[in-house]
């Protein structure tokens, strides 16, 4: 697969006495023009984990909305999502195909029989990849790739052999920056709230900014 679109999600946390800020940054990277949008929020979740997941959820409903709102730009549908949080990665390639039991659709379980966490958000995100048509790749690489020739053509390797994902070199390049933007709207959420100090309410998100250079 070669990506029309690549997404790269980021979560931040800080703990200050019995307080959690969570933050979330996402980047939707447009491969052909190279044209890229950060969204980014802060969260009532206490857990990265979901934070993260997030992310990737408001990378894919982004998409949706500028395919819906798209009168005359082609819109391809191959996404690729590249995220260090690995155990939301293996939810999507390893756990909702292989391994839990979701017999029953709204309480997925474990093998252990408990219910899994997070599976609201999961069920959005499988909407989005099934649903929406749209072709999704889940790829863990690790956090802040380093902007150097070898680290950059090993990403692209174990991304074409253990994902079958073609990404060219040039877009390579570009991933580090991408993840660079991601993890830095995280943490200016995170921060954010913290300055704020807010006693905000048992919702999913609070307040989500979006910026692009299109």
């Amino acid at each position: 697969m070669k990506p029309d679109y690549i997404i790269f999600p980021d979560a931040s946390q800080r703990r200050i006495r019995d307080k959690v800020y969570s933050g979330y940054g996402t980047v939707i990277l447009n491969v052909s023009t190279r044209k890229y949008t950060t969204i980014s929020g802060y969260l009532a979740s206490n857990s990265v984990v979901f934070a993260e997941a997030w992310a990737i959820y408001q990378g894919l409903r982004f998409l949706e909305y500028k395919k819906n709102s798209s009168q005359s730009e082609p819109f391809g549908n191959h996404v690729l999502v590249l995220s260090d949080s690995k155990l939301n990665i293996d939810t999507f390639n390893i756990y909702i195909p292989y391994a839990w039991d979701l017999s029953d659709p709204l309480n997925w379980k474990k093998r252990d029989h408990n219910l899994v966490k997070n599976q609201e958000l999961y069920r959005c995100i499988l909407h989005m990849t099934t649903e929406c048509n749209y072709k999704v790749k889940f790829a863990h690489v690790n956090s802040h790739i380093r902007d150097n020739p070898k680290q950059l053509v090993k990403v692209q390797d174990k991304l074409k052999e253990k994902y079958t994902v073609q990404v060219s070199y040039d877009v390579m390049e570009l991933i580090s920056d991408m993840n660079d933007l991601a993890d830095q709207a995280a943490k200016q959420e995170t921060l954010a709230v913290m300055m704020q100090d807010r006693n905000f309410p048992d919702q999913f998100i609070q307040l989500e900014r979006m910026s692009s250079d299109a």
